[in-house]
């Protein structure tokens, strides 16, 4: 399978913005899902995807299986493809079960005004705004559909993967 991805985000010099691909299992009796499409749409998924894969402690794992419905900042009605389903064994003997957000450390929290007021830096800035509070909407929803299912609903970032080898 190609790993390429057609229309990849790029950066202002035309260079690919995001590391994305397809994933190769390793342990393909763990994976719930299509073992053939595992996508991953950064660099730090890819990794995530790996520690999942290899980790013994982690039971059953998958990718965007999860999709939890929520009222976005429009009003509207949307759905939400959370990064990852994985399960873990507890010593209760019932697996723990976790949906994963992986994501910057710096899209986890409100971003922080352009010290020069420019209009690219503006439409930059309300742009960001816009993302974070969706971000809040999707995490709010998933927390709620985790605790409803027994489940536990976390983000992990550059922070966490950076322990992980």
């Amino acid at each position: 399978m190609n790993n390429a991805r057609p229309n990849r985000p790029k950066n202002a010099k035309g260079e690919v913005k995001y590391h994305q691909g397809y994933y190769q299992l390793r342990n393909p009796e763990k994976y719930i899902g299509n073992p053939n499409s595992i996508v991953y749409r950064s660099g730090w998924e890819r990794k995530f995807c790996a520690y999942c894969d290899i980790n013994p402690n982690i039971v059953k794992w998958g990718s965007e299986v999860s999709t939890v419905p929520y009222i976005g900042p429009d009003g509207r009605s949307h759905n939400y493809h959370i990064d990852f389903y994985l399960e873990m064994p507890d010593p209760s003997g019932v697996n723990k079960k976790m949906l994963v957000e992986v994501k910057p450390s710096n899209e986890c929290r409100p971003p922080k005004a352009p010290e020069k007021m420019t209009a690219k830096a503006l439409e930059s800035y309300e742009y960001s705004l816009k993302m974070y509070q969706k971000n809040l909407y999707k995490w709010q929803a998933a927390k709620q559909y985790a605790a409803d299912r027994g489940m536990q609903f976390v983000i992990v970032n550059e922070q966490h993967l950076d322990k992980i080898k």
